[in-house]
């Protein structure tokens, strides 16, 4: 009993410093990104790829659109919401919307059962991995960089 107490613990310490040194980067992110608004589009993206290792998950643009057509071209966990839609897209102008994904690490984990003695039978239960990834959604209006977001350890 005390060996999986201590084994827990270790996983549990990990993880931890795991989600801290994600939050640390999402940071740095942010950062660079904030001191970035109003640059040019090659600026930005340039920095995003090739200093900072994302991928280009999604890519599309529009002019002039409405907050509808945005929230349904936006889907899954880095959409839009309705007041972001509303305060980036309410002037006119030519817009185009980026998703940039990077890899993180991989985790396993287990659904595991409860034996009829209350106690948790890890061992028993469906093993699952699954992946971490790192997002970033820039928006531009006329070429310049107006709008982020960073999602770390989706």
């Amino acid at each position: 009993m005390k060996n999986k107490i201590l084994c827990l613990s270790v996983v549990f310490i990990f993880l931890l410093s795991c989600a801290t040194s994600e939050s640390k980067q999402a940071k740095i992110y942010e950062s660079g990104l904030e001191s970035m608004v109003e640059k040019d589009q090659d600026e930005v993206v340039s920095k995003i790829i090739s200093t900072w290792n994302f991928k280009l998950a999604n890519r599309w643009d529009t002019e002039d659109p409405t907050v509808e057509s945005v929230l349904q071209r936006s889907k899954g966990r880095t959409a839009f919401t309705r007041q972001e839609a509303n305060q980036i897209f309410s002037q006119k102008g030519k817009y185009e919307i980026m998703l940039f994904s990077k890899f993180i690490r991989k985790e396993s984990g287990s659904t595991g059962t409860i034996t009829e003695a209350g106690v948790t039978a890890i061992l028993m239960g469906e093993k699952q991995e699954y992946e971490r990834h790192a997002y970033i959604r820039v928006v531009f209006k006329d070429g310049e960089l107006i709008h982020f977001r960073v999602w770390s350890g989706l």
